[in-house]
């Protein structure tokens, strides 16, 4: 089944972990714990700095693909929290932390060390960088900057720069860029989409057909690390590192406002929103009385009250969702109540935070499936 192309909120924080023992793959070394120690880490390393956990393999990484695999299976499945949304980006390019800095935001700042789970949160995106030389590679959890075209293309002026990106919704980009160009963006989870040619300019792609569509996230980043021989380990993950931050719009695009968000007043994300709290019985939630009241006053959330609604009612729904297995999403009323949380939140924050093109009445359509309809004419919306 397709996804729907979304922008899913930048979360007010990251999950905690949920490290778990599961039944192991087929082929695994029997358990999780036997798979800990038979990818112990130690095979990638190089002579050097410790470069924060990356390691580059070498001539051997081709015969070593169900390896790869098998490392990141396991990587996603005791990070939990990884598999939710996240962005990993390599640029090969010696460039220094700073000079990355003002590629992706504009502006020559950083901050840190700081663990990833201590980062700040609120209108601004926030980007973890490390320096692998001759790479810097990015980690942004729930972020997106890595994934977006200009941004790619600024990063590859004299490098290569390649990028998994996912959010909660499921939608996806695996990109490459070169020397200024963006060679490469798919969603991994559509190949009968890829345009023709793309998988002999990127041959490490045929990977992702050998293996199970249901392991795609773990597949993408595999096929990043084949093309790189750069890894992502729980070591980097857990260690402090330097960041930045970026203010959306970007500083050097003339970006826009989302389109669709109400432009009559707060009339209409009011009304939306007392049907979402009615309609998916969220009444027992105090923040979103007061993010009502903050919008029938004229005027959108604060940052205080925005983080609470991530951290109170959309992260609530999101757990409860990825805590049961319930079949098709669409079918699932889980996953309808996380997107009315999503649209609801989307609501009442102020234009211009995330990208333009997904927005409250996109995660609200998504809510209500074929009652949209009746909603928007009783709504009074187009």
């Amino acid at each position: 089944m397709g996804h729907v192309h979304a922008t899913t909120p930048h979360p007010a924080g990251v999950p905690v972990h949920a490290v778990a023992a599961t039944p192991p793959h087929p082929g695994s070394a029997g358990s999780a714990q036997a798979r800990k120690n038979k990818y112990n880490f130690s095979a990638y390393v190089i002579d050097g700095p410790e470069n924060q956990h990356f390691r580059r393999a070498g001539s051997k990484m081709t015969t070593r693909w169900p390896e790869i695999l098998e490392y990141y299976r396991m990587l996603l499945d005791e990070e939990k929290w990884l598999s939710s949304a996240m962005c990993w980006t390599a640029v090969e390019g010696g460039q220094s932390l700073t000079e990355i800095a003002v590629r992706v935001s504009g502006r020559p700042e950083l901050e840190g060390p700081r663990d990833i789970h201590e980062l700040p949160h609120g209108e601004k995106l926030t980007v973890s960088a490390g320096l692998v030389p001759p790479a810097v590679v990015l980690f942004e959890a729930g972020g997106f900057l890595g994934s977006h075209p200009p941004v790619l293309k600024r990063l590859s002026t004299d490098s290569d720069v390649y990028s998994v990106f996912w959010d909660i919704d499921g939608n996806n980009y695996l990109s490459r860029a070169s020397q200024g160009r963006l060679l490469t963006r798919l969603d991994v989870t559509e190949p009968e989409e890829w345009p023709d040619g793309c998988e002999e300019a990127w041959p490490e792609l045929r990977r992702l057909h050998q293996a199970d569509e249901d392991d795609w996230q773990a597949t993408a980043l595999a096929v990043v690390e084949l093309s790189t021989g750069r890894r992502l380990t729980r070591e980097w993950l857990r260690k402090p590192h330097h960041f930045f931050q970026a203010t959306w719009p970007l500083t050097y695009e003339n970006a826009t406002p989302p389109p669709s968000r109400a432009t009559g007043g707060f009339g209409t994300p009011a009304g939306l929103m007392e049907s979402v709290i009615a309609d998916f019985e969220f009444g027992d939630f105090l923040v979103v009385h007061e993010a009502l009241a903050s919008l029938r006053a004229g005027s959108y959330a604060s940052e205080e009250l925005m983080m609470r609604i991530r951290l109170e009612l959309v992260q609530v729904m999101t757990a409860d969702f990825y805590a049961h297995d319930e079949g098709e999403m669409e079918d699932n009323p889980r996953w309808r109540r996380m997107q009315a949380a999503l649209a609801l939140s989307m609501a009442v924050e102020e234009p211009g935070i995330r990208p333009p093109g997904f927005g409250v009445f996109n995660h609200a359509e998504l809510a209500y499936g074929d009652q949209w309809a009746q909603v928007k004419e009783r709504l009074g919306l187009p």
